[in-house]
Formats: structure tokens, sequence, C-alpha cells
């Protein structure tokens, strides 16, 4: 979101300057005469630029930030007032400067869900619904403890994951080095030595292969690689257009046993989190639309907004 830096001036005369985060100067301008300062001028802050950001915000930064969270509201605290204490208790910066335009925000009448989502970078999806719902069912406390939870057991499913695959990608990796030295290499070295020695020896198949191997590496490695950098702009490129992201997802999940792992895992995730959101009393038909945003392929995605329609429809949640 784009930060502008204003100017303005008090009842008394005095001049005041900030920085505030908005979707464009009329927001700001509009924010500054709710605090009731006379606005002298406003004007976009390009740098430094707002995408750049050093700190990663990761899970057990947000596990963290949710404990540190609710014993403060379970205190009845002012929300103002909680939100300087976890900024004074936070390190990441990006946290901190979050808390601060957060805590602007709820003084010009924002909810606290809706001062969270302005922060996409630190706040995903999933955390903002679970606060929605907090304030829909009006225990906030409650929703926080619970988003704990699931953040908790997401960290530890990930660990556990990545320490099943761990060993399997170690040796894929090794194999891949090593195929590269003997092909770049060791069995030109050899094939050398067999031309110079001049043997007129019948060549196994399996010799022959591996020689058509490694002569193929070195032949067309530029292609090879050209491939890779397509392969991997087309990967970063997919979230811009709809079509090229269904159709890189539907591919992900057909692939042998990797597709059926990633739908299992993004069904548990989904299914835990639909169960947060319906035990904060949120209805089905939204809890369906919220959970949503613990998805990542998008297949997935529009086969729970398919049911969410459905259930519109009087559709029963079975069907």
């Amino acid at each position: 979101m784009p930060r502008y830096a204003w100017t303005a001036s008090t009842a008394a005369g005095d001049i005041k300057r900030g920085v505030y985060h908005a979707s464009d100067a009329r927001d700001v301008a509009e924010r500054l005469r709710n605090e009731g300062l006379s606005v002298v001028s406003v004007s976009e802050r390009r740098w430094p630029p707002t995408n750049l950001h050093v700190e990663h915000i990761t899970r057990r930064d947000l596990i963290n930030f949710t404990y540190k969270l609710v014993p403060l509201l379970a205190s009845k605290m002012s929300m103002q007032r909680t939100l300087e204490i976890m900024k004074g208790q936070t390190r990441k910066h990006r946290i901190k400067n979050s808390l601060i335009v957060m805590k602007q925000d709820l003084n010009s009448g924002a909810s606290l869900s809706q001062s969270m989502a302005r922060h996409p970078d630190v706040f995903p999806p999933s955390y903002i619904a679970s606060i929605r719902a907090g304030e829909a069912g009006n225990d906030l406390v409650r929703a926080l403890s619970t988003m704990g939870s699931f953040l908790e057991w997401l960290d530890e499913t990930a660990k556990m994951l990545l320490g099943v695959l761990l060993y399997p990608l170690m040796v894929i990796v090794a194999l891949t080095v090593l195929s590269m030295v003997l092909a770049f290499y060791a069995i030109p070295t050899f094939m050398k030595l067999y031309d110079q020695l001049g043997l007129q020896v019948k060549t196994p198949l399996p010799t022959k292969m591996v020689f058509a191997y490694s002569e193929m590496l070195r032949s067309y490695w530029p292609f090879f690689l050209i491939v890779a950098i397509v392969l991997a702009f087309i990967w970063s490129f997919r979230k811009r257009s709809t079509t090229l992201h269904l159709w890189i997802d539907r591919l992900i999940l057909r692939l042998p046993f990797i597709g059926d792992i990633i739908r299992r895992i993004e069904t548990l995730q989904f299914c835990r989190f639909l169960q947060l959101l319906y035990d904060n009393g949120i209805d089905v038909r939204t809890a369906l639309g919220e959970a949503q945003g613990v998805l990542t392929n998008l297949v997935l995605v529009r086969a729970v907004s398919f049911a969410s329609r459905q259930l519109e429809a009087d559709t029963s949640l079975s069907k």
C-alpha cells in the first residue's frame, strides 16, 4: 500500500508531520481531519519502496505475536493500549510499523480485522479470517487462542513434513551433482583415454548409454539451461495469470505421489481451519468462504468456492 508524507496544523497553530499508509491522498486528508487537524500538504513517498522488505515474517513470529496478544486482550485493556504494548514487545520492524498504522486505523474507527487486512505481508488471510470470526462472535480472545493452536499445529506439521522429505531431497541433490561431475569431467576423460588407446573392444550397451548421456549433456547444456530459466519464469509469473495458475496447480495435483501428498496436506489444513471458524460461531457458508484463505492450490480453492455457492442454493454440505 502506498505511503504518504503529510503536514498538518493543530487548532493552536502547531505544525505536525508524519507518514500514513493509505490507498490515496484523499484518504490521508480525511483521516487527518477526523483527528482534528488542518491539512497543509499530502505527498506520496516513493523511497524507500514499500516492497523493499529485508525481514521475513515467519510462522513462529505470528505464533509469538498471538500468544503475547491473547493475555493483553483478556485483561480487558483498550485495543490502542494493547497495540502500544505489543509494539514494545516486538523485535521485527515490519510488525512494529504495521502496529503503528493499525493503531491509527483503529482511531479512525476501523476494526482490528480491517486494520490487519491492510498488511497482507504480515498477516495472512487465514489469520485475518480468524480475527473476523472472533469479532463476529464477540470473543476475540478465544478466536486468537484457537488460531495460536492452529498455527502451532501447522508449524509442527511443516517440520514433520520437512523431516520426511529432507533425506530424499538430499539424495536427489547429491545424485544430480554426481551426475554432472561424471557427465562433464569423469566420462569425457575416460572416453578420451579409450580413444587414445585405440582399443578394438565391443562396447557394452550400458557403457554406450553412459557415453551418449555425457555427450548429450555436454552438447545441449545451453538448451537445458534455457528451459530451466523459462520454467522458473513461468513459475514466478503464474500468480499474475489466473489461467496459467490454474493450469499449473491442476498439473501439480496430477503428479504421481506428489499430487496426492499436496491434496492431503491442503485438505487437512483446510478442515482444521474450518473447524476453528465453526467452533467460534461462524455459520458453515461463511466459514467455507473464509477457510479458502488457507488453501494455496487454485483448483482446491475453486472446488470450495463451488461448494459454497451450492450451499447458497440450499444444497446440503455433504452433497
